[in-house]
């Protein structure tokens, strides 16, 4: 039986060398295929990072070039008065706005609107009127209101009726002539 035994443990320790190999083997293979991992994960967190930053940038170029600018919080009628309870501050792309916004709030309170504004219609400077509008003591009916024009310069048109003192150019009505 020692022969048997002796075979038995040479054939054990072979074995074990052998398992022991593979195990060597193994640890490798994944060892090199974990750094693998671990430097494709790198390099993908890189490009995230890299793609953040880009998207940041963006998205500060993207501020930097939007315009403020006024809406309506609600309805408001035609000769309303803006105050500053009616409206808004938004921001908004300066290639989709209008290039006649108001900069600033000052410019836009207190002056009447020209047309109905809706809830949420950015707020232009031809929408408003540039001097105060018609008073309103002035729109009772049976008022007459008096419509003055600055005679043009070019030929064929001419005033008629009454000069308007101390405005030389205008009458208080021009017809287009016959010549």
């Amino acid at each position: 039986m020692p022969i048997i035994r002796r075979r038995g443990k040479k054939l054990l320790y072979a074995g074990l060398a052998g398992a022991g190999l593979m195990g060597v083997l193994m640890a490798g293979g994944f060892y090199v295929v974990q750094n693998g991992n671990v430097k494709q994960f790198a390099q993908e967190r890189q490009q995230y990072r890299q793609r953040i930053q880009d998207l940041e940038a963006a998205q500060l170029d993207r501020l930097r070039t939007m315009k403020t600018a006024w809406i309506p919080l609600k309805d408001l009628p035609a000769g309303h008065f803006l105050d500053r309870k009616d409206l808004q501050e938004v921001r908004l792309p300066a290639d989709l706005s209008p290039d006649n916004m108001p900069l600033k709030l000052e410019q836009l309170t207190g002056k009447g609107t020209k047309i109905e504004l809706r809830k949420g219609t950015p707020i232009t400077l031809a929408m408003l009127y540039e001097e105060e509008a018609t008073p309103p003591r002035s729109k009772k009916q049976g008022n007459e209101i008096r419509l003055v024009a600055e005679q043009p310069e070019s030929e064929g048109y001419r005033g008629y009726t009454d000069p308007v003192p101390d405005r030389p150019g205008l009458y208080s009505s021009v017809q287009k002539s016959d010549r």
